[in-house]
């Protein structure tokens, strides 16, 4: 997938030149998008400062000890069922969202 988005991205720029910033937003969306079906994530939601990602039920598989030692103060686990995890921006900044939700994605993905 990730190939297919870089694909349309180079054509775009061969065509029009920079893309504007709203088209680079949904481009991080549908990246996101991508990675968390992958990760049986259901719901990502933006709370001010924070994004909570939801867990498909009975489906969370990560090791929850090696986010915490990579994020440290800025993520919060809740188990059960639908299993959540709260990570802490520390900006409503949208592109500094998006970067680091993408980030944490990648980081998790096995």
């Amino acid at each position: 997938m990730n190939g297919d988005i870089q694909n349309v991205i180079d054509e775009i720029i061969d065509r029009f030149g920079n893309m504007p910033e709203e088209l680079e937003n949904l481009i991080d969306i549908a990246r996101i998008k991508y990675l968390a079906k992958e990760q049986s994530i259901i719901k990502i939601n933006s709370q001010k400062t924070a994004v909570v990602f939801t867990y498909e039920p009975n489906k969370f598989d990560l090791d929850i000890n090696q986010i915490i030692n990579k994020y440290k103060n800025k993520i919060k686990f809740s188990p059960g069922v639908k299993a959540m995890i709260t990570l802490e921006i520390g900006t409503t900044n949208e592109r500094q969202i998006l970067n680091d939700v993408t980030e944490f994605l990648k980081f998790t993905k096995k």
